[in-house]
């Protein structure tokens, strides 16, 4: 059972995660911080590309402790199904410890253990509708104890926050440059972003959960959208953005 002081701790993670608006600064600021309730030696934090041949890129990491080298080599032992891939495979966002995993430690993977003075890791692998977003893992040495089920605990709290941060950075990697045409109906970015999410049928509850506001300001945004495009229900708006989108 997690102590209140964990619970504060994690409170304030949650807050970080969502509330630092640079990607990268939010990870490093992630891997101090958390090492006040889950200790460790060494760590990274990745963010994933994965090709359609299933070659994964890791994208800007930050790591603590970790030589350049450590972490390209990483890159080159999942991409070998030497290591990681297993969890990975699974394309779900997962909470994982490597005593739990039980599979065969090839010679490549020990040897980057090894040199690395690494023993226990753990992690989470983040992934949104089959599509891998990234990893972060904690590595320990030896002379440590391995992670503990208090340690997997808050991993497992912290994966869906991170999971939803790392999607809505995607879904803004892919409309940059993108004129939306729902802006020539007077509506702000933010109204654009939740009339998209109405039409995909996302309840109030959910819309409030992706874009980590309350559900008593997605409300004001949503009267405020009804009030711009003089519609008074969800399905008066529908056939307005419809109409919307074909004219563009």
């Amino acid at each position: 059972m997690l102590s209140h002081l964990q619970w504060l701790e994690i409170n304030d993670l949650i807050l970080l995660i969502n509330r630092t608006e640079d990607l990268k600064m939010m990870r490093l600021y992630f891997l101090d911080a958390v090492r006040l309730i889950l200790p460790y030696d060494k760590a990274v934090f990745y963010l994933f590309t994965e090709e359609e041949n299933g070659i994964i890129t890791l994208k800007e990491p930050v790591f603590k402790n970790l030589s350049t080298e450590a972490v390209k080599e990483y890159e080159r032992l999942i991409n070998s199904d030497v290591m990681g891939r297993r969890v990975m495979n699974l394309r779900r966002t997962t909470e994982y410890r490597s005593s739990d995993l039980i599979q065969p430690v090839q010679s490549a993977a020990g040897d980057f253990f090894t040199k690395n003075n690494i023993f226990w890791y753990s992690g989470i692998v983040m992934a949104d509708k089959d599509i891998l977003l990234g990893e972060v893992i904690f590595y320990r040495s030896r002379d440590k104890n391995d992670f503990s089920d208090t340690d997997l605990e808050i991993l497992n709290i912290l994966k869906d926050h991170f999971t939803l941060r790392l999607s809505r950075e995607k879904d803004k990697c892919l409309t940059v440059g993108r004129v939306n045409p729902l802006t020539a109906l007077g509506l702000t970015e933010r109204e654009c972003e939740i009339t998209e999410l109405i039409m995909r049928k996302f309840s109030i509850e959910e819309i409030s959960d992706k874009l980590v506001i309350s559900p008593y300001t997605t409300k004001k945004h949503i009267n405020h959208i009804y009030c711009k495009l003089h519609v008074k229900n969800r399905l008066q708006l529908l056939d307005v953005v419809r109409n919307c989108k074909i004219t563009n």
